[in-house]
Parts: C-alpha cells; sequence; structure tokens
C-alpha cells in the first residue's frame, strides 16, 4: 500500500498520517531552509529499517538529521538522490 501526501512537509509529517512507513520518498523544492526539519519529522513516521531518498541540489550537501544515517548520495546531472536511514539502521538493504 502507498500513500502520496501533497502538502507542506514538515506540517504533513507532524501528524499521524498513517505510517510507519519502510520508504520515504522526499522531493521538496531545492534550497528551502526547512529540508532537515522535514528529513526529522520523517523518521519519527519511519518503520523499523525504514529508509528516506531525498532529491536535492547536487551543489548543496545533504543535509546532517541527527536521527539519521546518510547512506550514500549519487549524483544526476544537476540533482543528487540521497538515501537515508534510521541511526543505527543497516545499510546493506540500501545497497544495489
Amino acid at each position: 500500500r502507498c500513500m502520496i501526501v501533497r502538502a507542506n512537509a514538515v506540517g504533513a509529517l507532524a501528524d499521524d498520517i498513517g505510517g510507519p512507513f519502510d520508504v520515504v520518498l522526499a522531493d521538496p523544492p531545492y534550497d528551502v531552509p526547512w529540508i532537515a526539519d522535514a528529513l526529522a519529522a520523517a523518521a519519527r513516521q519511519l518503520a523499523p529499517g525504514g529508509v528516506i531518498v531525498l532529491e536535492h541540489a547536487w551543489r548543496r550537501p545533504p543535509p546532517a538529521v541527527a536521527a539519521l544515517s546518510l547512506v550514500r548520495t549519487r549524483r544526476a546531472g544537476d540533482s543528487a538522490l540521497s538515501t537515508y536511514r534510521t541511526a543505527g539502521g543497516d545499510d546493506e538493504a540500501t545497497r544495489p
């Protein structure tokens, strides 16, 4: 089952929106100041072993979030995809 939420990420993730989720895909506008806050809110919605994939501008490093471990970042043109897992999680599941 999946859920698509079209809303302000920080506000939507602060509420109980039906989680926990195994995968959260985040594609916020680039260069907004609240990306780290949105990732922290998403981390609270993750199931054990869940991952978050964030699309962001390649020229900006992926934000650090205390509750998450950055597993990898892959560049695609001017964009990048960064994969996070809950801190201390097993990163084997995100490897190709």
